[in-house]
């Protein structure tokens, strides 16, 4: 039986304000109205436009097509355009600017706006004309951009792909569809392009703790084909974003990251792939950080980067889509300061939000471990983390996940070895878990 602690997200909205929910039913009624009214957007729905998300997904915010003229083929990425409906300082606006991200618990959804417009007007579902942000881009051959536009458009689904999906597609390209799979090949080249210019590439499966119907299940996510095609596409509209911003002199909160050494590679390529190698180089990594000042982005391979891709979950990116929205119509932009100051604002909602994520996992780790049956888990040592006191990182491979663990009556353990650990005892109160080697 799942059953959450009544502390954990407490300090989350759990309704909306009666002003956001009438203007959200207005919305909900009067959205294609609306549309009717946008004859300056660039019509894109004649393209094959797929949405490639987890089955059960709260709010479909990207899409993806391809489009070839004459010899020269375009990646289009699309982005959901809610600054079509909300307007700044609306009670959606405020109580989404609020809320700042939406918080992803091992039960529910807590989304930065009502159910009844974000699963629907605000989504890009298949089949339904949508107002979107699209930038087209189009690669040289290492991958290199050197063509690119951003455009308020209309799109029309015409798939939502899981990605297993989405991978089955790739993998057969039929003749009929095989837009996917081209796309999957150009955005390959791109990563390969960004590898080149020092990008870092972590790829392994990662466990997420899952709650439905009062079952709590371990969800495993696996890398694949499909899963590396919208990663790739995300942030390869990050990218241009971010160049049409500084070219034209924008002002929006730009993600950068400043350079780290790694070990050397003669070091790295005795370590084991995936999990061993990575947490070795994620120790070395300096933490990302915003601000109006474009700088390079290390880990990525890139001079300039934004988060843009999400404004129907996180309130930054709805900004930056609206920056670019006033300067393309000469309406008012934010000024620098307003900027600066949604910074911090967003910030500190934001890291409240995270800090209830990772405690809700935490405690569904605890219920997990306490309910299980089994008496011992395969297990690869990562890193020391208190060596002193025997304190060590592994990885248990059956959960895809990485926790602390006391190693007992030994001190020469080198990254990758490979351990049996199981469940030394567990505290109701703390909700704590202590594990031990056998």
């Amino acid at each position: 039986m799942v059953c959450h602690t009544p502390d954990i997200g407490a300090e989350l909205p759990n309704s909306f304000p009666k002003e956001a929910l009438t203007q959200a039913a207005s919305l909900a009624e009067d959205h294609k109205d609306l549309l009717n009214l946008d004859s300056d957007r660039l019509d894109l729905t004649h393209l094959v436009t797929y949405t490639i998300d987890d089955d059960d997904a709260f709010e479909i915010d990207d899409a993806i097509s391809l489009q070839t003229i004459g010899n020269q083929q375009w990646i289009w990425i699309h982005i959901a355009d809610p600054s079509r409906y909300i307007g700044i300082d609306t009670p959606l606006d405020l109580e989404a600017r609020k809320r700042a991200i939406s918080v992803y618990l091992t039960d529910k959804v807590i989304s930065i706006y009502p159910e009844v417009i974000a699963k629907s007007v605000l989504s890009l579902n298949a089949g339904r004309k949508c107002p979107a942000m699209s930038a087209g881009v189009h690669l040289d051959e290492s991958g290199e951009v050197i063509k690119y536009r951003i455009e308020r458009t209309f799109i029309k689904p015409k798939y939502r792909l899981t990605y297993k999906d989405a991978d089955e597609l790739i993998d057969f390209a039929p003749t009929e569809e095989i837009d996917l799979a081209v796309l999957s090949k150009l955005l390959k080249v791109r990563l390969n392009w960004r590898l080149s210019q020092s990008a870092i590439q972590l790829e392994q499966p990662i466990g997420r703790f899952r709650a439905k119907n009062n079952k709590l299940t371990v969800e495993i996510l696996e890398p694949s084909v499909a899963r590396s095609l919208v990663s790739e596409a995300m942030i390869l509209y990050g990218t241009v974003v971010a160049q049409h911003c500084i070219a034209n002199q924008l002002t929006v909160p730009f993600r950068s990251q400043s350079r780290f050494e790694l070990p050397p590679n003669s070091s790295l390529i005795n370590l084991p792939e995936g999990p061993v190698r990575n947490t070795t180089i994620r120790t070395n990594m300096t933490k990302g950080i915003s601000g109006i000042k474009p700088s390079p982005h290390f880990s990525m391979g890139l001079d300039a980067y934004v988060q843009a891709t999400s404004p129907i979950r996180r309130y930054s990116d709805l900004i930056i889509q609206r920056q670019i929205i006033s300067f393309s119509t000469g309406r008012p932009q934010y000024s620098d300061e307003d900027i600066l100051s949604l910074i911090d604002e967003l910030s500190a909602a934001s890291k409240q939000s995270l800090a209830i994520t990772r405690e809700d996992q935490y405690y569904s780790r605890y219920l997990w471990f306490k309910n299980s049956s089994a008496n011992h888990y395969s297990a690869q040592f990562l890193r020391w983390l208190r060596p002193n006191e025997g304190i060590a990182l592994v990885h248990i491979t059956s959960l895809a996940m990485d926790l602390p663990s006391k190693i007992k009556g030994v001190r020469d353990l080198p990254p990758g070895s490979l351990l049996k650990i199981r469940v030394d005892s567990i505290d109701d109160k703390t909700f704590k878990i202590y594990l031990v080697n056998e």
